[in-house]
């Protein structure tokens, strides 16, 4: 092992006759031989030093205890005439290692750091005082020279500064040490000066002192980032303990020729900063410690001319890649870069470690954006110090970090949310361009919003003094505003695009809250004294940037609901906007929560941004129950800071006075209750019935604008690939079938029929039931691929649907069920003794059932259940108005509204029918064709044989009942043509005459006819 003195030292003594003395050769590579007296008391401190480190190791005041009995008496034999030690004096005072070594004791901090303290102080500053305090006295003086030799080499038991250079030469170090030799630059300079003494040779030591410190404080820097990344409370602690001892060592040579660098190497290892009663607040990101202060060792080490050594680079940085910007803004920088709106802030501190939060959140950006591996991205949140500025322990205050942890369920809430995004593969959220979403905005926003609450929060800390109170501030201000290149990358920057959308950015560039946020941060700042009035004023201050933060992101929430919404009106993919809404929530969620917003309204936002399930919203659910939540979070006094969103004042949004709501559905038959919130899926059925009120005149441009807006028309449309029943229908309609069968219907170019009549018939039909049954269907469906929460609020979601508001029910499938049940006789009396449709008790019986279901089985069965009975019920439609085609017939009256109508409902179930007789639903198909006329009285008996190859029976005593006034029951010898398609084509058509008959005079009439049907 080369350059190891413990391993080699040699001793060479040579006794000489007459009384010649002995000689000692100190050192193994390069050596020193000693040419005067005995240096054994001089080696002994090196032996007494590790006998100290291994006492610090038991306690740091039994270490103290051991160097005062060991070792202090030798540094206090120093002369104080020494030039070295006279510049130390006058940095720290007299006394000034025992004064350091007590102070370490009584520090705020912990065990572990006051260890690293005192062993440095002792093992370090000690030594390098007892080797200057020889040397600089007498610099030519050979016996000083001497035991200035002895002290640095020391024996090979000991541990002296020989020993800290041959660490810091290490190749897992700075890798100075001699390829050949093994040994550390530093020890071959200083044992060579040593062996000529001289005054030349005095400064040239005292240079690479310094230079040996300058690794060590750049070393710990490093450290410093390192464990602050890795979120290492008590790493933190030691290394900023031990950073500080060895910047101590350096600071009065590199304080006499750079003051406001040695402030920030201050700052950077100040104790202060891991306080063991408190939380630690050690700043940085982006490698900032290490970053800022590497300029400052390399400006120090520029002016060390005659040391004739290299510093060399840090191991670890070389091995991370860290690399460092050209210039590193402090706060300091030229006037205007940290004036926005024509509010300047002015910065009293080097926030250089805030001010680099920005540039690390714009570089984690810059990766999304290339598309960079998630692997890598998740390998900066690391590097870049972000994890463990989210993962740090902050002051525990009600509203903040407690309440914060509380609410989202961890310490780690933030890392924990990073890795579930930046996991790969993800099944958590699959859509990349959504997770990149939730990192950004999480970051951005979320940590943003924490790292400015925690600095504010120790500004308003009385026991802080003023001038770290005004720290504070600076730091809060330094994340909140970033740096000029990097301002996009802020909360400020987000506030100023909310201020955009909402009208709230009085000059078109920044926001109201933006630049409330900046001045109440420079006025809180201002506040120099520290008394309880100046801490009232502050808080003052504090308040408002609360406030406004709560703005911002009541904003940014509300915005995302909205988007959300529209996506599923227009039926667009929604899980970016879902994504970004989720993450702008989190930043204010837990505020939301405890204000006086009630748990079951933060509870259906939480669905609304659940990135794991699929929202639901009709008629602006989503915006509209989002809204009312926002303007009581933020209550009347700030409701108006909200300003008008943008898109709702360009598509004209309202929100009903009451919404939709609740766990449990109550109707005649029977009660529904669901695991959450029913109120979005409940939304579908007023979103029907407010659609239906526009049903009028053609060409029906509201009735469309409704079944557009409302949300109906894109989950009808909505691709559902995999899903049975959507592929069949899809195979049998082709895509976006009911749209676009409704706006065929309402086009006057391209309607099936002249009669307007006819056509409220299709377009109600469509919506009410087509698109209801298909919703219906797929949520109960999704629910039976599992047994998970997710599942079931699928589950949920299809029930709701079904069975409606109160207020709504007459628009529902429910009520369908309930129409055909008077007309088929298939009633039953519920509890109160009203009759109530069996199809009713049977489905939601099913539905309770599935939803208590312990296995997938179990609850595919009950979902099969409820989708016979819907095909029963819609059986029962098409067997009604096949038998008014037949009165039609044999009256000869008007059939074009009942073949219309019936049209819309055999579209319900005519691909279920295919699937069993394809040759029965070409048949159907053809009964209701609307350019067929009617020409038989046989289609009532036709569609009933057609129809029982589904499984169902009509009739007395049977499950489908029997038509009330069937015009003709006498079904002997009648039969489907084996062949439909020949059949039909025999059978006339209207061809260019009128469709139908006579119009009805009122079409609204008509209307009010098809809603009582």
């Amino acid at each position: 092992m080369h350059g190891v003195k413990s391993a080699t030292l040699a001793l060479v003594i040579a006794a000489c006759l007459g009384g010649a003395h002995a000689q000692v050769t100190l050192g193994t590579t390069t050596t020193y031989t000693t040419t005067t007296g005995s240096v054994a008391t001089e080696l002994a401190v090196g032996t007494d030093l590790a006998d100290i480190k291994t006492e610090i190791a038991t306690s740091a005041s039994s270490g103290v205890s051991l160097y005062i009995t060991k070792v202090k008496n030798d540094f206090d034999l120093i002369s104080v005439s020494g030039t070295v030690m006279a510049k130390f004096i006058t940095e720290y005072g007299t006394d000034f290692v025992d004064s350091f070594l007590t102070s370490s004791l009584a520090a705020d901090v912990s065990e572990n750091a006051k260890k690293e303290m005192v062993e440095k102080t002792v093992m370090d500053m000690v030594v390098m005082h007892l080797v200057l305090g020889k040397i600089t006295i007498y610099p030519t003086t050979v016996a000083n020279w001497d035991s200035a030799a002895a002290y640095y080499i020391g024996n090979a038991d000991g541990f002296t500064t020989f020993d800290r250079a041959t660490k810091r030469a290490a190749a897992s170090d700075f890798g100075t040490a001699d390829a050949t030799t093994g040994e550390a630059a530093i020890n071959t300079a200083i044992i060579t000066a040593l062996n000529t003494p001289s005054t030349a040779n005095e400064a040239k030591i005292i240079e690479l002192f310094q230079v040996l410190y300058l690794q060590n404080v750049l070393k710990y820097a490093y450290e410093i980032d390192t464990e602050l990344a890795e979120g290492d409370v008590t790493e933190l602690e030691e290394v900023v303990g031990e950073g500080l001892a060895f910047w101590r060592v350096l600071k009065p040579w590199l304080k006499a020729r750079d003051t406001a660098g040695a402030a920030t190497l201050d700052g950077i290892f100040d104790i202060a900063n891991i306080p063991v009663s408190g939380k630690p607040t050690v700043q940085g990101a982006r490698h900032w410690n290490y970053c800022r202060a590497k300029p400052i060792v390399d400006a120090h080490m520029d002016s060390l001319t005659s040391a004739g050594v290299i510093i060399g680079t840090y191991a670890p940085v070389t091995a991370d890649g860290t690399t460092c910007p050209t210039v590193i803004p402090t706060g300091a920088e030229a006037a205007g870069a940290y004036t926005v709106g024509g509010v300047t802030y002015t910065f009293t501190n080097d926030v250089g470690a805030s001010l680099q939060f920005s540039e690390a959140i714009a570089d984690i950006k810059s990766m999304l954006t290339n598309g960079d591996s998630m692997a890598n991205v998740a390998a900066a949140y690391t590097n870049l110090g972000l994890r463990g500025l989210a993962d740090l322990p902050r002051i525990a205050d009600a509203d903040g970090y407690t309440l914060f942890n509380t609410e989202h369920g961890s310490v780690t809430w933030i890392s924990d949310l990073m890795d579930l995004a930046l996991a790969s593969p993800n099944t958590w959220v699959p859509k990349l361009s959504a997770r990149n979403e939730i990192i950004e905005k999480t970051l951005m926003d979320a940590l943003a919003v924490q790292c400015i609450h925690d600095d504010l929060a120790h500004a308003a800390t009385t026991a802080h003094s003023a001038a770290d109170k005004r720290l504070f501030f600076d730091h809060a201000a330094a994340k909140f505003l970033g740096t000029s290149t990097a301002r996009g990358s802020t909360v400020f920057a987000r506030g100023n695009k909310r201020g955009k959308n909402y009208g709230t950015a009085p000059d078109g560039i920044n926001s109201a809250a933006s630049l409330a946020i900046l001045t109440a941060l420079k006025t809180g700042a201002a506040v120099s004294g520290n008394l309880a009035a100046d801490d009232t004023a502050r808080a003052a201050q504090i308040a408002i940037v609360t406030r406004q933060i709560k703005i911002i992101y009541s904003q940014a929430t509300l915005r995302y609901a909205k988007l959300v919404n529209d996506d599923l009106a227009e039926n667009n993919p929604f899980a970016e906007h879902q994504a970004e809404g989720m993450a702008f929530f989190n930043v204010i969620r837990p505020w939301v929560k405890a204000s006086s917003v009630s748990d079951a309204t933060v509870a259906v936002l939480d669905q609304i941004f659940d990135v794991q399930t699929s929202p639901e919203s009709y008629d602006n659910f989503a915006y509209c129950v989002t809204k009312k939540a926002i303007d009581e979070f933020v209550g009347t006094e700030d409701v108006s800071l909200l300003g008008v969103l943008e898109d709702v004042t360009a598509d004209g949004t309202t929100c009903a006075a009451t919404l939709p709501s609740g766990t449990s559905i109550v109707t005649d038959t029977d009660t529904y209750s669901g695991a959450a919130d029913l109120g979005a899926s409940l939304s579908f059925s007023s979103a029907v019935m407010k659609t239906l009120d526009q049903l009028d005149e053609p060409p029906f441009t509201q009735v469309l604008a409704s079944f557009k807006s409302t949300g109906i028309s894109g989950a009808g449309d909505e691709a559902r690939v995999g899903e049975p029943v959507y592929d069949l229908f899809k195979a049998y309609f082709g895509a976006n079938w009911m749209t676009t069968y409704v706006t065929a219907a309402a086009d006057n170019e391209k309607t099936p029929t002249s009669s307007s009549a006819a056509r409220v018939e299709i377009i109600e039909k469509t919506i009410r039931d087509a698109v209801a049954t298909q919703l219906i269907l797929s949520d109960l469906y999704r629910g039976t691929l599992g047994l998970s929460d997710a599942h079931d609020k699928h589950w949920d979601h299809g029930a709701a649907k079904y069975l409606g508001t109160d207020g709504d029910r007459s628009v529902t499938v429910y009520n369908r069920a309930e129409k055909r049940a008077e007309n088929f006789g298939t009633l039953t009396d519920n509890t109160a003794g009203d009759p109530e449709a069996d199809a009713n008790y049977a489905v939601i019986a099913a539905l309770k059932a599935g939803k208590t279901a312990d296995t997938k089985a179990k609850r595919v069965a009950q979902y099969n259940v409820v989708k016979r009975q819907i095909q029963l019920v819609y059986s029962q439609c098409v067997l009604r108005y096949a038998n008014y085609l037949d009165a039609a017939f044999l009256d000869r009256t008007d059939y074009a509204e009942h073949q219309a109508e019936g049209q819309a409902f055999w579209r319900v179930i005519a691909p279920f029918v295919k699937q069993v007789n394809a040759n029965g639903a070409t048949f159907l198909t053809g009964v209701f064709d609307l350019s067929r006329e009617v020409s038989e009285h046989t289609h009532y008996c036709r569609a009933k044989t057609i129809l029982s190859d589904l499984g169902l029976a009509f009739g007395e005593d049977k499950e489908g009942g029997s038509l009330t006034g069937i015009r003709n029951d006498n079904c002997d010898g009648v039969e489907v043509p084996e062949d439909a398609t020949e059949y039909l084509a025999k059978a006339p058509s209207s061809g260019a005459a009128p469709k139908f008959g006579v119009a009805l005079a009122s079409v609204v009439a008509a209307a009010a006819l098809a809603l009582a049907l």
